[in-house]
């Protein structure tokens, strides 16, 4: 406890003073700034975004009131747990401690009068360097100025991927209040990609020293995952590792971009596999997206599932796009033979049947749709 009493008094330290004077009036603007834009952001769309989720349901009820008696709305119905307000407390609070230590680092005075980070071995900043002494016999100034400057880079480094995440967050916030995703998880993948963005700059600062700080740093907190796909792709090359199947990816479905697949990440569904599965209730509720575009997803994942990623990329260029289509093509008098049906061994008996299918059929009948 008193090391963390400890922490904390050094962190008050370096805070900037709450009333601007010549010297500071710029460093407290940004402090303050810094700290508050995205907790107040966040803050202010959770509020709003409440608001309205509740009528969508009593919209898509009047529209469509066979809906009610479905297989899939009643196990919704029966196991829905709403976000309560309460339920966004703990996000936001880490979000803002986090955000906090952040903007401390970022704006707090110089470490030194020089402006440059000490000799001493921080190993987040030294990384590889770290091994090299910091003083004794065949140590010379330069040396330790050239270490003091790499430590210091690292650090820059760290702002400009909190900076970027800052510009990805308020991107991000703002996306999801329009569309009406605003989830307590949402605020906690907020939180652990800061984390993510700052650990991932400074690994690529350490690998890649010649390259620009404030490219390394404000790319990687725009573009976290780019940096984690570099680092995967070095390390695979390096222990002569096989890529990663990417058979069931959720970007093989028509519609659904990296945003999405961010967005359906947040509720549990990582790949085609969890969405041919899904209960397209839940995601209705918990997203801004018409249930007529769900259930399309839905039906195109249980035809990736069933075909494989060859056949089922065959199946779409010939405009077979769901296992809806599989079904009217082979009710037909005479149907015709579905590009790659060798080797996905589709049938006239493989799909009915199926708990997912029938359930997701009832849904689709009830908006609209016809099936034989």
């Amino acid at each position: 406890m008193d090391r963390i009493l400890t922490g904390l008094n050094v962190m008050l330290g370096l805070m900037p003073g709450l009333r601007a004077t010549a010297d500071n009036s710029l460093q407290v603007v940004a402090f303050w700034l810094l700290l508050l834009v995205v907790p107040l952001f966040s803050l202010l769309a959770v509020v709003g975004v409440r608001t309205l989720v509740a009528n969508r349901q009593k919209a898509l009820d009047a529209c469509y009131p066979d809906l009610a008696g479905s297989t899939y709305r009643r196990l919704f119905d029966g196991s829905r747990v709403k976000a309560r307000p309460f339920d966004y407390v703990a996000p936001l609070l880490f979000l803002f401690a986090l955000n906090f230590f952040l903007v401390v680092i970022l704006v707090a005075d110089a470490p030194t009068p020089e402006g440059l980070v000490d000799a001493k071995h921080y190993l987040m900043l030294c990384g590889p360097r770290c091994i090299l002494p910091a003083q004794g016999e065949g140590v010379t100034p330069a040396d330790v100025l050239a270490f003091r400057q790499y430590q210091t880079g690292t650090l820059v480094v760290v702002g400009f991927a909190f900076l970027g995440w800052i510009c990805w967050a308020l991107v991000t916030i703002f996306d999801r209040s329009t569309s009406l995703q605003i989830l307590p998880s949402t605020f906690r993948k907020i939180t652990i990609r800061l984390a993510l963005a700052v650990l991932v700059a400074v690994t690529l600062r350490h690998g890649l020293p010649d390259v620009s700080v404030a490219l390394i740093g404000f790319g990687v907190g725009m573009f976290p995952q780019r940096g984690i796909a570099w680092l995967e792709g070095a390390f695979n090359r390096l222990i002569q590792a096989e890529q990663r199947s990417e058979a069931f990816a959720l970007e093989l479905v028509q519609g659904i971009s990296r945003g999405v697949t961010f967005r359906l990440q947040e509720v549990g569904i990582d790949d085609a596999v969890d969405l041919a599965h899904a209960n397209p209730f839940l995601l209705y509720d918990s997203s801004g997206y018409q249930m007529s575009e769900i259930v399309d997803w839905i039906a195109q994942a249980q035809l990736l599932v069933l075909a494989q990623s060859e056949a089922f990329q065959a199946l779409q260029r010939d405009g077979i796009r769901t296992v809806f289509d599989v079904m009217r093509r082979l009710a037909g008098p005479s149907p015709g033979p579905l590009p790659g049906t060798p080797a996905a061994g589709l049938t006239r008996d493989l799909i009915p049947g199926r708990p997912e299918y029938e359930r997701l059929a009832e849904v689709y009948r009830a908006i609209g749709g016809t099936l034989p």
